[in-house]
Order: structure tokens, then C-alpha cells, then sequence
């Protein structure tokens, strides 16, 4: 359940879903043995110990409970706007980053990351300096979401605020069947941003 909730956002459920459980299957080949370890140890333990009803209950419950607060929190701190933003960009978020929300999802053949926010000028201008964007034109940031088949088929789309994303910069990398694209459409104030980024394989 923790693989598919980290899998991708509420935008992306149901890809995440079935990427999240297929790689939760996969991965349960070596966690299975590992956790059978674990419960034969603790069952011969309490068989052996005279523990009270109490104790036997911790050690039964405890890391299903861990497991429990583990799945809440995780998704809890990832829409954090300085975890969320590090995680979409690859850069520390600055302190003048504002009204930030992040969706992302993950298949087996692709990933996507976008993220919107406000933020002042000087730290949108580094961002770009630091990923190594190159500024261009005829780009539209309504025509990339739409015409992507991924994230056209989740809300994203509508839920970007309506702003004058007239200026882009991107950065894109490609090496036999990978290729990586990083879109940064900004207001011509730079204080208004959309990150997009996409890998296939």
C-alpha cells in the first residue's frame, strides 16, 4: 500500500494504483521471506517467554502499526511545499516559494511531475540557471498538458490557474530509448510558474 500511495498523487490514481500494486507484488518475493523470518522468531519468543496478555499484544500489533502510521504520514509529507518542490525540481525549495501544490505519477514506462506555484523573480531566475533551461518560444503550457497522453487524462489541466504563461524554458535529454523533458513556463514577471517534467523509457 505504501508503494502505490507513493506511486503517484490523487490525479494519477488509477495508473498509480496498478503501477503501486504491481511493484508491491514484485517486491514481496523479498520482503515475503524476511517477514516470515520475523514472525517465526517472534512466535517462538512469546511460545517461550511468559509474557502477559498485554506484552504478547505489542509485540503482535506493533509493526502492523508502524506500518499503519508509515502509509497516513508518507503522502502527508510529501505535499510538504519544500519536500514536494524538491522532489518535482531537484532543487531545495527557497523561502519566497508560495501557493505551491505538486502532482506526479509513475508507470512502468514513464513518469511525470508538474507543479505550480508563485515565487519572487531573483529565485524563479535561479531555478532556471541552476537545471540549465534554455528560453524559447511557440511553446504552449495549454497544449503540452493536453497533448501529453498521461497527464491529459487527469485533472491537471483545469486545475492550473489561468495565468499568462507566455515565457518557457526547457531543458531536453535523450539517449537511446530515454528521453527526458523539463518545461518551465513562467508569467513575463517571473513570479508565476508551472514546472512540467517528463521521462519515458
Amino acid at each position: 500500500m505504501l508503494l502505490a500511495l507513493d506511486s503517484g498523487t490523487l490525479e494519477f490514481w488509477p495508473n498509480s494504483l496498478l503501477f503501486g500494486l504491481f511493484t508491491a507484488a514484485i517486491s514481496m518475493v523479498f520482503v515475503m521471506p524476511g517477514y516470515l523470518a520475523f514472525a517465526g522468531i517472534t512466535t517462538i519468543i512469546l511460545k517461550r517467554t511468559r509474557c502477559s496478555p498485554i506484552v504478547r499484544r505489542r509485540w503482535l500489533l506493533g509493526p502492523p502499526l508502524l506500518a499503519l502510521a508509515a502509509i497516513v504520514l508518507n503522502p502527508l509529507n510529501n505535499q510538504r511545499p519544500s519536500i514536494g518542490f524538491e522532489a518535482a525540481t531537484g532543487v531545495k525549495a527557497p523561502t519566497s516559494l508560495r501557493r505551491f501544490h505538486y502532482a506526479h505519477g509513475m508507470g512502468l514506462m514513464w513518469s511525470r511531475h508538474v507543479a505550480w506555484f508563485e515565487m519572487e523573480p531573483a529565485d524563479l531566475r535561479n531555478l532556471v540557471q541552476v537545471k540549465e533551461l534554455v528560453a524559447t518560444n511557440g511553446l504552449s503550457l495549454h497544449r503540452l498538458l493536453n497533448g501529453d497522453r498521461e497527464i491529459s487524462n487527469t485533472s491537471i489541466p483545469t486545475q492550473v490557474p489561468e495565468s499568462n504563461y507566455s515565457v518557457c524554458y526547457l531543458n531536453l535529454w535523450q539517449e537511446f530509448n530515454f528521453s527526458t523533458r523539463r518545461y518551465l513556463f513562467t508569467t513575463p514577471e517571473h513570479d508565476k510558474a508551472v514546472w512540467v517534467y517528463m521521462h519515458d523509457r
